[in-house]
C-alpha cells in the first residue's frame, strides 16, 4: 500500500440554502467532524472525508451509530416511505488532498496538491507522468498544458553571492547586507552582480542602517583615598603607549588558503567565528580539517564562536534524521533541533521538548475567502451531417437453359404423335455483392469552456521569523544590555579584567524572534548573566556564571522567560 500523509483544507463555508416556500440566506451552525451517534438539525454543517456538508431537511440525520448513514452517502434522494423521497445532506465544499513531493510514477486526481522544486501545485484533472521526469508540474505550467496550477512559489537560501556559481529561479543570496532573489536561471560566468542586473535579480530586503551609539556605562563608586605620600622627583617622559585594540574585520566565508589576523570574523558551516590568537590561522596548507569549528576544541584555540546559524529543513518528516540547529515547520509553527534525532518515524517536535525548541508559533487563520462564481456551461456542439446513401449492387447473371427432352421412337406412319414436354427451368443466378457504405459524418464542434471562479482573499502574513542580522558590542563593566533597533540580534564580547562583570538581559518582551550571544574573550574575572527582576533564565531567577576563557552562551525568549539555546565552555 502506498504510504502517504493526507491533509485536507476546508473551503468556503458561505452557502445559500433554498426553502420550499421561499429562498433566503440562512445562518449555518458549524458542528465539526460528523459523528454517527449525533443528531443534526436544519442548517447544521459538518466535516466528513475531506468535504463539508449541510443539513437541508430536518429529521432522519441521526444514524444511530451506523457509518453507512454518513453525509457522503446521503446527498442523493432517499426513499423514506413508498413513493416518498427526501434528501437530508448537501455538499458545500470540497477539500485539497496533500501528497507531499511530486512522484512521476504516481497517478494524481483533481485537487491533489504536491510540492516540486520549492513550489506548491494543485492538479486540475487526472494526470500521470508515466515515469517521465520532464512531465513535472513546473514544466506543465511553463508550457501552458493546464494539467497543474501553481499555488505558491518557494525561495531557496544560498548564502553569500558567488559570481562563479550558477543559480536557479527563486534562489536567494546576500550582497553587502542586502538580499536578492533570482528571477530566472543565472550562469556562474564570474561577471554577474545582482545590484546591477534587475533583469535577473529582484531586491528582497535592503541592508539595515547602522545603529545608534550605545548608552554609556554606570560610573563606578570612588575608592577610599589613600594617605598622602611625599612628592617624588619628576620622571622623564615615557615612550608613547601601544595602539588601542583593533575593531572587528568581516572577511566573509572561511577559506583554508587565506591568512587571517586578530579580530578577523568569518562565516563557516552556518556559524560566525572571530580570530582570538594571531598564530595558527594560515589555513593549514589547504587542509579543510583546520576549519574554525574544529579549532575551537583545541587546547590552544585560535578561533572563538560568536554566533550560531540555523539550517532550514522545510516541513518536518519523522523519517528524516536531524542535527542540532536544524529548523523545521509543523502545523504552521517552526521548531529548532537541540540535539541529534534519528528518523525513527515516531518523533514529534510538539511533544519532545528535550529534543526541540519552539521558535515561532503558527499565525492566526485568515478570514475565509468567498466562494468563486460557477463558470457558464459550454455551448452544445453542432451535429455532424448525414452520410450519403451507398450504391445499389449489380443484378446477377441469368441461369443456364434446361436440357432437351428425349426424342420419341419413330412410330408407324399414321397420326402425328403428341408433342414432348417442355424442359425444366434452370436455377436462378447468384445475388450480386452489396454496394459500399457511404462515408461517416464528422463530429460536431465542441462547446467553449466555462469561466474560472474568482479566487478568495489572501490571509494575513504570518509572524516574523528569527532575525539573522546582528550587532556586535564590546563591554567590560556592569550594564543592562540594550538590543539594536529593528529586528537585529546582539553579540556581546566581554572583557572582565580587572573585575567581575554583571550583565542584565533586556526585557523578554522586547527580544521576541531575536537572539543574544555573550562570549567571554579573556581569562580574567567571572561574567554573571541575569534576567530582569520579574523574569526567569532557564526556569530560575539566579544568574548564569561564565568563568572560562572563550565561554559562550546564546539565549532566546518567547516574550516571558529566557532559555539558554546553546552554550560552549
Amino acid at each position: 500500500m502506498r504510504h502517504r500523509c493526507i491533509w485536507r483544507i476546508a473551503l468556503c463555508f458561505v452557502f445559500l440554502i433554498g426553502v420550499t416556500s421561499h429562498s433566503a440566506a440562512q445562518t449555518l451552525n458549524w458542528r465539526g467532524t460528523w459523528d454517527a451517534w449525533a443528531a443534526y438539525n436544519l442548517n447544521d454543517v459538518v466535516w466528513y472525508d475531506g468535504s463539508s456538508f449541510v443539513v437541508v431537511a430536518p429529521g432522519g440525520t441521526s444514524s444511530g451509530g451506523s457509518a453507512d448513514a454518513n453525509p457522503a452517502g446521503n446527498v442523493y434522494m432517499c426513499e423514506t416511505f413508498p413513493g416518498q423521497y427526501v434528501r437530508y445532506w448537501d455538499k458545500v465544499a470540497t477539500g485539497f488532498v496533500w501528497h507531499g513531493s511530486w512522484d512521476a510514477n504516481f497517478k494524481y486526481h483533481p485537487n491533489d496538491v504536491v510540492t516540486y522544486n520549492g513550489s506548491m501545485y494543485v492538479a486540475n484533472g487526472g494526470t500521470w507522468a508515466a515515469g517521465y521526469a520532464e512531465r513535472n508540474p513546473d514544466a506543465d505550467v511553463t508550457f501552458g498544458l493546464r494539467n497543474w496550477s501553481r499555488l505558491a512559489a518557494g525561495f531557496t537560501w544560498k548564502g553569500s553571492f558567488d559570481a562563479n556559481i550558477a543559480y536557479g529561479t527563486n534562489d536567494v543570496v546576500s550582497v553587502n547586507g542586502s538580499s536578492y532573489v533570482a528571477l530566472r536561471p543565472v550562469g556562474g560566468t564570474g561577471f554577474s552582480n545582482p545590484p546591477y542586473e534587475p533583469q535577473n535579480w529582484a531586491l528582497l530586503a535592503s541592508a539595515g542602517a547602522k545603529g545608534d551609539q550605545g548608552e554609556r556605562g554606570i560610573q563606578g563608586q570612588p575608592g577610599e583615598p589613600g594617605q598622602q605620600g611625599p612628592p617624588g622627583a619628576a620622571g622623564q617622559a615615557g615612550p608613547p603607549g601601544p595602539a588601542g585594540p583593533k575593531g572587528l574585520n568581516w572577511r566573509g566565508g572561511w577559506n583554508s588558503t587565506t591568512h587571517y589576523a586578530l579580530n578577523d570574523v568569518v562565516w563557516y558551516s552556518g556559524s560566525s567565528y572571530i580570530v582570538t590568537e594571531p598564530l595558527g590561522i594560515d589555513g593549514g596548507g589547504n587542509d579543510a580539517d583546520n576549519n574554525p569549528s574544529a579549532q575551537t576544541f583545541w587546547a590552544s584555540p585560535s578561533w572563538a564562536k560568536v554566533a550560531i546559524g540555523f539550517n532550514w529543513k522545510g516541513p518536518f518528516n519523522p523519517y528524516v534524521a536531524h542535527e542540532p540547529n536544524d529548523v523545521v515547520s509543523l502545523n504552521g509553527s517552526t521548531y529548532l533541533a537541540l540535539r541529534p534525532t534519528n528518523g525513527s518515524g515516531f518523533s514529534n517536535p510538539v511533544y519532545e521538548t528535550w529534543n526541540w525548541a519552539l521558535l515561532a508559533s503558527a499565525g492566526a487563520t485568515g478570514p475565509q475567502g468567498l466562494q468563486g462564481a460557477s463558470g457558464a456551461p459550454g455551448q452544445q456542439g453542432v451535429p455532424g451531417a448525414q452520410g450519403a446513401q451507398g450504391l445499389r449492387g449489380l443484378t446477377g447473371s441469368a441461369g443456364p437453359a434446361g436440357s432437351q427432352g428425349p426424342k420419341g421412337d419413330t412410330g408407324l406412319q399414321g397420326e402425328t404423335g403428341l408433342q414432348g414436354p417442355k424442359g425444366d427451368i434452370g436455377p436462378a443466378g447468384l445475388m450480386g455483392p452489396a454496394g459500399p457504405a457511404g462515408p461517416q459524418g464528422g463530429p460536431g464542434v465542441p462547446g467553449l469552456p466555462g469561466m474560472p471562479g474568482v479566487p478568495g482573499a489572501t490571509g494575513p502574513q504570518g509572524p516574523i521569523g528569527l532575525g539573522l542580522s546582528f550587532e556586535i558590542q564590546r563591554v567590560s563593566t556592569d550594564r543592562v544590555l540594550v538590543l539594536p533597533e529593528g529586528n537585529r540580534s546582539l553579540i556581546c564580547l566581554v572583557t572582565t579584567a580587572p573585575d567581575t562583570v554583571r550583565l542584565t538581559l533586556p526585557p523578554a518582551s522586547s527580544a521576541i524572534s531575536r537572539f543574544v550571544t555573550i562570549t567571554r574573550v579573556d581569562n580574567g574575572k567571572k561574567v554573571l548573566v541575569e534576567p530582569q527582576r520579574d523574569e526567569t533564565l532557564d526556569g530560575a531567577r539566579v544568574p548564569i556564571v561564565m568563568d572560562g576563557k572563550f565561554d559562550s552562551i546564546t539565549l532566546v525568549t518567547d516574550g516571558v522567560e529566557w532559555v539558554a539555546l546553546f552554550r560552549q565552555k
